[in-house]
């Protein structure tokens, strides 16, 4: 390249990367000023658009001159992203690189941009209905993103390709989708948090330190308006446990890559102090000055998230190639006429490959016990549209854990006999679309259970998946003897969202349903251990009959059963409209579960661990039943 055509390119670069930083601290001004405009109640200070008051300049008075601010700084960004895409498309015109690879994230910046602005003008000429409020935060959000991806695409040489160089290719991609659903869950945070303000909920918990982190001091608050309030914060519980997960993969990776590794740890300091900011806004009485941070700076955690997002992209496609290397080695020759190894499913492999991520057969046994939870609740049975909401929102639930565990699990089940020909662990489905399909059931699950039930059934669904995921799969199971005695309690999570659904609330009874499962789980899934130990030991996955031995393995299995009998008749003694059809029923189910641990026990072979196993399941089944039986007869 000669030195004119470095220059120009050096030109194009600098002017480029200036003007699309300059818009985007500019728009997080434009931000944080929007949100002083809303907070002041000065949204409709201006009643016309784009005049105000029929006029260019203004009158001086206080909101107007507040309102018309916002407006001044919102002509200032699109000056600026207008510049930015004339620069991007006279470099393309030059040939320019990298400034070209610009132009296409600028174009979409300025089309966002004009959308944006004749929004605002709807927004006022409509009086601010919260849709349309919180869709014109969500563009300008947006436009921020665009703009870092903008600086991102026209950065230097070495900073436009891969930050990642020393980040082999499996960690790339893993930081890579965590950051993805990070960014994701921030976004829907800022909305969130966004749509409380536009229906005037952000009183709905109260004032004081009686109002954070409870709603008014109580932990699962009544009415529309404190449910939309704490359902933003249940939106923050889950953004914290993702941001948590990828700052926790990128610090990881400080050795070989500084930057992925500074951005991930910056993503979650500035969502905890946002956090804070937040605990703020109610204990100083809603002050305007923490109301506007709060949103500052989760305009900032945003920023950071999406940056986060680029770079680990970038690492993914230059990651160290060594574990590709070594698959690529171990691969059969293509067959000969240059087929290639690439096999081809038909539709009804695909759906039947979906199907089977969702653990059908786990799901039903779950829907049962949500089904036991709702009639025990109801006291008879539930009503048609609560019932639907709830096996429905769980089916979904409940598959799209299944679906994630399949795909952060594929390494194990490929070295399990059992689950070796699992659609991700034989390579059919990636891991990747497994875990974005799990997601997508899961985010289906909440809306559902939202509109059908209410919100504490969709949370409660909601923290049983992400328990799953985070703590029982990616934590458990891997590294402790406990895994299945913890993990067991997403198992147990349905009847809790059963009883929710119909009550919107948690009593004894609910809590003695969760814990018969939560205990249930330990013996009915060592029993299964005792029959694939070699299996568990062959994939390094720490299970009781592995470290502990069969015999100590066996004599959990029976403390446990007795364990599960006793709460069995606990939730009789608590519960006044169960009875005699129960309690016949917990005893005679809860005597046959007792002989077969003990003849496992003392029989010591696979087929006694084979029919305790098949009658545990039928004993969860029957005794949900019963409870059923007994509400409506």
């Amino acid at each position: 390249m000669s030195n004119t055509s470095q220059s120009a390119e050096l030109r194009y670069r600098k002017t480029l990367l200036g003007l699309a930083l300059a818009a985007a601290i500019t728009t997080v001004f434009l931000i944080s000023l929007g949100s002083f405009v809303r907070v002041t109640g000065s949204g409709l200070a201006c009643p016309d658009w784009p005049l105000c008051h029929g006029s260019i300049i203004p009158p001086f008075e206080y909101h107007v001159l507040i309102e018309y601010s916002h407006r001044l700084t919102a002509a200032i960004v699109g000056l600026l992203v207008a510049a930015m895409f004339v620069v991007a498309f006279l470099a393309s015109r030059a040939n320019e690189q990298p400034t070209r690879r610009a132009l296409i994230p600028a174009a979409i910046t300025l089309v966002v941009m004009l959308t944006q602005a004749g929004l605002g003008g709807v927004a006022v000429i409509t009086e601010l209905p919260p849709p349309i409020v919180t869709l014109h935060l969500f563009l300008a959000e947006a436009i921020l993103a665009l703009l870092i991806v903008t600086m991102m695409a026209a950065a230097p040489g070495q900073t436009a390709r891969a930050e990642g160089q020393g980040i082999s290719l499996r960690d790339a991609r893993k930081i890579y989708l965590w950051a993805v659903i990070a960014a994701a869950m921030t976004l829907v945070m800022i909305l969130s948090g966004s749509y409380v303000v536009a229906e005037e909920a952000t009183l709905a918990c109260g004032s004081g330190f009686s109002a954070w982190p409870l709603c008014d001091g109580a932990i699962m608050p009544s009415g529309f308006d404190p449910n939309i309030h704490m359902g933003h914060r249940y939106m923050v519980v889950v953004g914290t446990l993702t941001t948590g997960y990828v700052a926790f993969l990128s610090w990881r990776q400080k050795k070989n890559d500084r930057m992925i590794s500074l951005i991930g740890q910056a993503t979650l300091h500035l969502l905890a102090v946002q956090i804070v900011v937040g605990a703020l806004v109610p204990w100083t009485e809603f002050h305007h000055a923490a109301r506007v941070a709060h949103i500052t700076l989760a305009s900032l955690t945003w920023a950071a998230a999406v940056l986060l997002v680029i770079l680990a992209a970038r690492a993914r496609a230059s990651g160290t190639g060594d574990d590709e290397t070594r698959a690529s080695a171990q691969m059969p020759p293509a067959p000969a006429g240059g087929s290639g190894f690439a096999p081809t499913f038909s539709l009804r492999t695909v759906a039947s490959d979906y199907f089977w991520l969702t653990k059908p057969r786990v799901m039903v046994l779950l829907l049962l016990t949500a089904l036991g939870g709702m009639v025990l609740a109801a006291q008879g049975l539930p009503t048609l549209t609560v019932a639907f909401a709830v096996l429905l929102g769980g089916a979904l639930a409940s598959g799209g854990a299944g679906a994630i565990n399949h795909g952060l699990e594929g390494h194990i089940d490929s070295a399990m006999m059992r689950t070796r020909h699992r659609p991700v662990a034989s390579g059919r489905v990636s891991p990747r679309m497994a875990i974005g399909y799990g997601i997508a059931l899961n985010v289906l699950a909440f809306a559902v259970l939202t509109g059908g039930a209410n919100v504490l059934a969709a949370s409660i669904t909601l923290s049983g998946s992400l328990f799953y995921v985070f703590v029982y799969t990616l934590w458990l199971k891997q590294t402790t003897v406990q895994n299945i005695v913890i993990g067991g309690a997403a198992g147990a999570v349905p009847p809790l969202v059963g009883w929710a659904g119909v009550t919107n609330d948690l009593s004894l009874p609910a809590i003695y349903l969760f814990l018969i499962i939560f205990f249930w789980t330990p013996p009915h899934f060592w029993a299964l251990s005792l029959m694939i130990k070699d299996d568990y030991e062959r994939a390094s996955v720490p299970m009781m009959p592995v470290i502990l031995g069969e015999e100590s393995t066996r004599t959990s299995i029976f403390l446990y059963t007795i364990l599960v009998n006793i709460l069995a008749l606990l939730l009789y003694i608590s519960t006044a409209s169960l009875g005699a059809v129960y309690l016949a029923g917990a005893i005679a189910l809860g005597g046959m579960f007792t002989y077969y641990a003990y003849r496992l026990l003392k029989e010591k072979d696979r087929a006694a661990a084979l029919r305790l196993y098949k009658y545990s399941l039928l004993y969860l089944a029957l005794l949900f039943l019963a409870v059923m039986i007994d509400q409506v007869v």
